[in-house]
């Protein structure tokens, strides 16, 4: 997060609603804005930027009075989820759709589903040890080679009831 933020945030102890999207925020920054902005109801963080478990912990250890939260783009196994329940006691709503290596294992997605009331959440099909965990940017394609990727296994997927989207038309698809 960049210096001028952060001391925008510290002028702040009143902001109850934070949405940060594609902004560079580690879970250090995390800790400064709970610090900052004790009265923090709801809190969203879309990035690319993936911290394993970290961002969780500080979400649990310094946003007590959130309301809504909801991550995208964060790597939260599921004791990392336990911290978020127990340390933030108002959650009406928690959206970690967006997030990977969630199991939801034992009774954790029981638990879950009764503490808060909208709850949302999406499980990859891959075991945690299928993973490939690094501090790279993930959604960095600019140097991939599409040309030596194998999509032998897509050569039969068919897209159902849509059609070519027109130039004209894709420009309605990009968000910044």
């Amino acid at each position: 997060m960049t210096r001028g933020l952060t001391q925008v945030l510290k002028r702040l102890p009143h902001l109850e609603t934070l949405h940060l999207v594609n902004i560079s925020i580690h879970s250090d920054d995390i800790e400064v804005i709970g610090r900052s902005c004790p009265q923090l109801k709801s809190f969203m963080k879309k990035t690319h930027y993936i911290e394993y478990g970290a961002d969780a912990l500080a979400i649990a250890n310094n946003m007590a009075a959130l309301h809504h939260l909801q991550l995208f783009g964060c790597a939260i196994p599921d004791d990392c989820l336990h911290p978020i329940l127990h340390g933030c006691p108002h959650l009406e709503s928690f959206d970690i759709c967006g997030c990977f290596y969630l199991l939801l294992d034992g009774n954790l997605e029981e638990m879950c589903i009764e503490r808060i009331k909208d709850f949302k959440f999406m499980l990859y099909n891959l075991p945690i040890d299928k993973y490939e965990f690094s501090d790279i940017d993930l959604y960095d394609y600019k140097d991939c080679d599409s040309s030596a990727m194998d999509l032998s296994d897509y050569e039969d997927y068919e897209f159902s009831g849509s059609s070519a989207i027109s130039a004209e038309e894709d420009s309605d698809y990009y968000f910044l």
